[in-house]
């Protein structure tokens, strides 16, 4: 699936986690950069952090289910998902 996100697009460029080549570290390294970039540039920065540990836990399935669907999941992975 992470496959065919990826050959269509669809995954966002700012998704690190699950992705060849990108880690937490990755994220974290290119967030640092952007803070530090906008520090310079004299720009206030605000961040907030957020444990989602549990996300998928609270995610409406079915909501999920379309969203997949709409983005060409589909057929026996859809079926399976």
């Amino acid at each position: 699936m992470a496959t065919f996100l990826e050959d269509t697009g669809l995954m966002n460029d700012s998704q690190h986690g699950f992705r060849k080549s990108r880690s937490c570290l990755t994220q974290l390294l290119v967030h640092y950069e952007k803070v530090l970039t906008s520090l310079e540039n004299n720009k206030d920065v605000d961040v907030v952090y957020l444990d989602i540990a549990k996300a998928f836990d609270k995610v409406d399935h079915g909501i999920l289910l379309h969203k997949l669907r709409r983005m060409g999941i589909t057929g026996e992975l859809g079926r399976w998902l």
